[in-house]
């Protein structure tokens, strides 16, 4: 089996080389990733719980789907590839901007990303990712914002970044 190879960059964004997933995650070397948003037309986002087999933040409720950059793959063609395989679907993705992340998760990892921001809008059908993807649902900005108030253990940082929480 073939490590997974992320793409470690600079503070700005500049390509230093490819990294072993592990030893980003365990060294908290700074790397690409992307995050997509997933509305329908009610306004409502898709958002999705985590596998529990992931080694960061599994069980919890995240972005509609996410992933990191491979070596050579550009920010819109890594989100148009995970969105197909988290949740099984193609949609024109607009982008939103670019953040920063940096999370001591849990095992000892930490999360610390360059992450490009998309949205787009789909009604389904969704297709999930056995392996990644335990379900989804559509929720209104103000049911994430009360799950994240009442059960905040729950929900995946990245997700309360993304609704300003």
């Amino acid at each position: 089996m073939s490590k997974e190879m992320l793409i470690q960059v600079d503070e700005d964004d500049n390509i230093i080389s490819p990294v072993e997933r592990g030893k980003a995650h365990m060294e908290g070397i700074l790397h690409r990733g992307v995050m997509m948003l997933v509305f329908n037309k009610r306004g409502q986002l898709l958002i999705q719980k985590r596998s529990l087999k992931k080694d960061t933040a599994p069980g919890k409720w995240a972005v509609s789907a996410a992933g990191h950059c491979d070596p050579g793959e550009s920010y819109l063609d890594t989100a148009k590839r995970e969105m197909k395989e988290e949740i099984g679907i193609e949609s024109k993705l607009y982008k939103m901007g670019r953040m920063y992340d940096y999370k001591k998760m849990e095992n000892d990892l930490v999360e610390n990303e360059i992450i490009m921001l998309y949205m787009c809008e789909h009604e389904g059908p969704f297709a999930l990712q056995e392996s990644g993807v335990e379900e989804v649902k559509s929720a209104s900005i103000d049911e994430i914002v009360w799950m994240t108030h009442k059960h905040p253990e729950k929900v995946m940082h990245t997700l309360m970044n993304v609704i300003g929480l």
